[in-house]
């Protein structure tokens, strides 16, 4: 059904291609932007996070190699010798809760002889308590002993420990004890830079927790699995995979005399916050799509109509010309565009075809006046003949008694009528006869400005008689025309003749010649060079209904006329090639067009035949 649609509406498909052209760079722009965006900020929330890390894994070895240090020079303070007499007079208690002060540890200080008894200590719990440990044997003899998380001896909290021997030279005993600081390892946390949404772990290289933040996460669910078992990080640390997170693993190193516990440090954040910038530019770019998608319809449906009903109009006028065969009809278009040129071209076309018809039209009224011509020539010439004969014999045997009787008389004076009438009738049979059989048309190259120079002496005096006045306007350099002078005289005697009475009252007859090109109404197809003699006058004018019937034979709006007058110019112009047009002018008046062919071989026939 869309693709029905589709086919049928050029609306529909004009807004389909140019959403596709709009919305494919877009969403590819938008994918591409969104991919690069995702790419950019990853990787600058990864080099933050490795920042972090490394700070982090730095503080937490300088605070584990600091304990290590400070452990070894408090054993190595002269009141550790009070060891020996079991810090009786408390100088080891003062001196532990003075450094559980200054110091700020979280954890315990435990001074031990070398039976393990705990002779002085911060934590109460444990004075006079013996320790049962792996490492007295190596305290013994002089080790520092360092030992990863493990739960402390006393107090059972998760601990690094710090074991230092303290040595005399009373009795000649060199190891007299130790000094064993045990440090929380939960206190770590406070070292890290937390947020709300940073994950923070620390743990041992068997993937036990040494501290997190929250306690809670996925590093610390890992708890007894080694790095590579539950694969969150790398051997080399840098930037790790975790479901739901972005991390960066850092490893402990110590210092240039305790090479730390090789702790691997892990800060995390959850990736839906940090990626919290790119959902919302998706977000937008998701919005900004569909707003402009919407906006790319309105205005591709608005655009596209405004093409498309210019398209229909013209297709509604071409259906209505087809039905109505009118072809007056035209497309209208006030646009300037291509559609625009369109409907004016399609205009053109319907003036062409309509100038066509017109001319097919005028062709066929043409033949059928032609024929009609043909045959009332053929019935005239012969009417003409029977009545010829019998009006010679009257007007001879009239004048015959015109010479006999006495013109005073009323016998002589009706043999002068009859005699009279008859020559008028003699001299009508004659133009009648000329109407049915015209005279071949003697051709020849003539100059038409000559043509009318010499008739319109013929007619000055009866124009002069009339008060008309004349104008003239002939071309220059005009073309000559092959044609029968004589006959082109005649005719312009008739027309300008048809003019003078035209106007009883006086008035004014303009003649014209120019070089033109037509198509004549025989051949609507085929211009034609020709030669136009234009007689204008201001008489009275023709009506509508008369314009179609003045070049038909015996039609006249004269009381006295004949009707042959204008029919013989039609019937001339024709046998010359040529044709003749009548109009009505403004304000009033009649204008005649004469066509005469420039070319030597005249198209018109030779009706006579």
């Amino acid at each position: 059904m869309i693709a029905s649609k589709l086919k049928k509406s050029l609306v529909l498909k004009t807004t389909v291609i140019f959403l596709i052209a709009a919305m494919v760079p877009f969403v590819l722009a938008s994918l591409f932007y969104y991919k690069s965006s995702r790419s950019a900020l990853s990787a600058e929330i990864a080099s933050s996070l490795q920042t972090k890390t490394e700070l982090i894994r730095d503080a937490v070895d300088a605070r584990v190699s600091l304990l290590r240090s400070n452990a070894v020079a408090w054993a190595d303070l002269e009141v550790m010798h009070d060891i020996l007499t079991d810090d009786v007079d408390n100088r080891i208690s003062k001196l532990i809760d003075s450094l559980m002060k200054d110091y700020d540890i979280a954890g315990d200080i435990y001074i031990i002889n070398r039976k393990a008894e705990v002779v002085a200590s911060n934590n109460m719990k444990a004075t006079e308590a013996t320790i049962t440990a792996p490492w007295l044997h190596e305290l013994l003899i002089g080790g520092i002993i360092t030992s990863d998380v493990h739960p402390s001896i006393i107090t059972g909290e998760d601990v690094i420990a710090f074991i230092v021997p303290v040595s005399s030279s009373f009795q000649g005993l060199d190891i007299i004890g130790g000094l064993l600081l045990e440090y929380r390892v939960g206190d770590l946390r406070k070292l890290a830079y937390k947020s709300d949404s940073t994950v923070i772990s620390i743990l041992t290289k068997e993937g036990r927790v040494v501290s997190a933040y929250p306690p809670e996460n996925p590093f610390t669910r890992a708890q007894g699995k080694t790095g590579s078992e539950h694969g969150l990080y790398s051997k080399s640390g840098g930037v790790i995979s975790a479901p739901g997170y972005i991390a960066a693993v850092a490893k402990t190193r110590g210092n240039s005399d305790f090479s730390g516990f090789n702790w691997n440090v892990i800060v995390a954040i959850d990736e839906a916050s940090a990626m919290a910038p790119i959902k919302r530019i998706q977000h937008i770019s998701i919005a900004i799509g569909l707003t402009g998608t919407i906006l790319i319809l309105g205005l591709v449906t608005i655009f596209a109509r405004r093409i498309t009903r210019p398209l229909k109009e013209l297709s509604h006028t071409a259906d209505l010309i087809a039905n109505t065969k009118d072809f007056s009809l035209s497309a209208h278009s006030s646009s300037k565009d291509e559609v625009g040129r369109l409907a004016a071209a399609f205009n053109r076309m319907i003036s062409e075809v309509n100038l066509y018809v017109k001319r097919i039209r005028k062709m066929e009224d043409d033949l059928i006046r032609a024929d009609k011509l043909s045959a009332l020539g053929e019935l005239s010439a012969g009417m003409a003949h029977e009545v010829k004969n019998p009006l010679g014999i009257i007007k001879s045997s009239a004048e015959l008694l015109s010479t006999k009787l006495d013109q005073d008389e009323s016998s002589g004076r009706l043999a002068a009528a009859i005699t009279e009438e008859s020559a008028r009738l003699e001299k009508f049979l004659e133009t009648f006869l000329q109407f049915a059989r015209p005279m071949p048309p003697q051709m020849g190259k003539y100059r038409i400005n000559e043509i009318v120079e010499k008739a319109l002496p013929l007619l000055s005096r009866h124009m002069e008689s009339a008060k008309i006045k004349l104008v003239k306007t002939l071309g220059n350099t005009l073309p000559s025309v092959y044609t029968d002078d004589n006959q082109v005289n005649q005719v312009l005697v008739n027309i300008i003749i048809n003019a003078v009475q035209a106007m009883p009252e006086g008035g004014t007859i303009s003649i014209s010649t120019e070089e033109s090109a037509e198509y004549p109404p025989f051949n609507p197809t085929r211009q034609m060079k020709v030669i136009i003699i234009n007689i204008t006058d201001t008489g009275y004018g023709i009506t509508p209904d008369d314009k179609d019937k003045v070049f038909n034979p015996f039609f006249t709006t004269k009381e006295k006329g004949t009707g042959l007058g204008l029919t013989i110019v039609y019937r001339i112009i024709g046998n010359l090639g040529g044709w003749v047009n009548i109009d009505n002018v403004k304000p009033h008046g009649t204008a005649f067009k004469i066509y005469l062919p420039t070319e030597a071989d005249t198209t018109g026939k030779d009706e006579s035949e």
